[in-house]
């Protein structure tokens, strides 16, 4: 069965990254109350804003989206030999620097000195300047300049393990298999082995940082995992050809229907519990790639937000939780769909600039004598 038409592209990474993007903004505008400033509450009803919350609390799924699309760019650069674990993991350090650089030395510059303006601890992570501290939150070790970075440490994580599990099982050729495989180890991580460190002989594990780091992996890592799966058997490339024979209304009526049903069963019968984002991930992409297809419009505006989404991520929660002028000029209006747009259109713009100060740098760079420029990595 030639299914090559309808393979995952690059394109697809793109658009799917920015849906991620977006969901991800919803997300931390809209699910925590408490990190919003007490002055500037959205203006709703009590029933309003806990279906606000609901629907910012499934913007989660975008994290779980990004481990999936890593998992899965992970399986195909092994299949073309062009996998290697340490510049991967440079490459990662190398995008989070990029922003490190710019916006902690500006949080301390003019963001250190800010009024009480959260329930949540937001106002403060620039108050006092530690050289450890800047040690760890550089390294990913910490997060504590930007609550948000804790990705970094465990995308090292998932990207040392994913390629593990990928030579380990390289040989089962069989995808129930493999997705047995996955569901195990993601109940024997998730649920038994934060078990077994409360008992007594196993309790020192817990403060271990190698053991909760590398053998006990999250719910991130397991998605992580089952990217991998769904990279080496072309998974979404047979499901979009087992729906090419349908007609257009028939397949956006399906692609709406897993979208909301990923939705109510996440937040009503599982009760927004983390694990079950393994099966609910990748029922959400099949929904929004069979969407995608049908839309070249919305497709392209996806494609752009995704290829700022790894700024976009680094960024944002500086304007919506750190950096209190930008945080007034987010909720100022308290109203949920002001505020999103808001925060929207000032991360893209931080986003752009980012990558027009890194191209000046470049230039700047490559106009220094030959021994003193640094070289990319191939």
């Amino acid at each position: 069965m030639n299914i090559s038409k309808w393979q995952f592209s690059r394109r697809d990474t793109k658009a799917m990254k920015g849906i991620a993007i977006l969901l991800m903004l919803l997300h931390h505008s809209m699910a925590f109350p408490d990190r919003i400033p007490t002055k500037y509450q959205f203006a709703l009803p009590a029933a309003a804003l806990k279906h606000l919350q609901m629907v910012g609390s499934f913007g989660k799924i975008c994290v779980y989206i990004f481990m999936f699309l890593g998992g899965l760019g992970l399986a195909k650069q092994i299949e073309a030999h062009k996998f290697h674990l340490l510049r991967k993991i440079w490459n990662l350090y190398r995008v989070y620097w990029r922003v490190f650089f710019v916006f902690v030395p500006l949080g301390f510059l003019f963001f250190s000195q800010q009024p009480r303006y959260s329930r949540a601890f937001m106002w403060n992570r620039f108050a006092d300047f530690s050289f450890s501290k800047f040690i760890q939150n550089l390294t990913g070790y910490a997060s504590t300049y930007n609550g948000e970075w804790w990705f970094v440490r465990v995308f090292v994580a998932a990207i040392m393990l994913g390629s593990i599990y990928y030579y380990l099982t390289e040989k089962i050729n069989n995808v129930y298999v493999e997705t047995g495989l996955v569901l195990l180890l993601s109940v024997f991580t998730v649920k038994f082995l934060p078990a077994l460190t409360k008992l007594v002989p196993f309790n020192s594990l817990a403060s271990s940082y190698l053991w909760t780091q590398l053998f006990m992996p999250n719910a991130f890592i397991c998605t992580y995992l089952f990217g991998i799966v769904f990279g080496k058997y072309d998974i979404f490339s047979n499901l979009r050809h087992l729906f090419s024979g349908y007609t257009a209304l028939l397949r956006a009526v399906i692609g709406i229907l897993l979208i909301i049903s990923a939705f109510y069963f996440q937040e009503k019968v599982f009760g927004n519990v983390s694990d079950m984002m393994l099966i609910i991930t990748p029922v959400f992409m099949t929904g929004c790639l069979l969407l995608l297809d049908l839309a070249k419009w919305p497709r392209k505006i996806f494609e752009y937000f995704g290829r700022l989404s790894t700024n976009m991520w680094l960024t944002h929660t500086f304007f919506c939780y750190y950096f209190y002028p930008f945080v007034v000029a987010v909720f100022w209006s308290r109203n949920p769909v002001v505020a999103y747009l808001t925060l929207l259109a000032i991360t893209v713009l931080a986003s752009l600039f980012l990558n027009m100060f890194y191209w000046e740098l470049e230039k700047l760079g490559s106009k220094l004598p030959a021994w003193l420029r640094i070289r990319k990595a191939r």
